[in-house]
């Protein structure tokens, strides 16, 4: 079992850059390994990254969600519509220029 993982293969392991592992260290989502030449983080904080998974919505949270996204859809609807609206009049008074 391993018990720790170096920078390189956490970069490898994450496909991610150095600044990135840095971040996660500066976040307490790694821990570095001070006690060891070169730079190190525990593997059980590496295993916790591995087997983090997004918490489940629950009913209510869905209703809400399921609710925003309407009004959502509703304004971006009525926002097409003046846009229309605004294009035709732009259209009429481009017309309009011309004689």
């Amino acid at each position: 079992m391993k018990l720790c993982y170096s920078s390189e293969e956490l970069q490898e392991l994450f496909k991610c850059s150095r600044q990135t592992i840095c971040r996660m260290e500066s976040d307490g989502r790694l821990k570095r390994l001070y006690g060891l030449p070169g730079t190190f983080y525990r593997a059980a904080d590496v295993l916790a990254l591995c087997e983090y998974e997004e918490p489940a919505h629950g009913p209510l949270e869905w209703e809400r969600l399921e609710g925003k996204n309407k009004a959502l859809s509703e304004e971006n609807r009525a926002l097409k519509e003046k846009l229309s609206c605004i294009c035709e009049a732009l259209k009429g008074v481009m017309g309009n220029e011309s004689d």
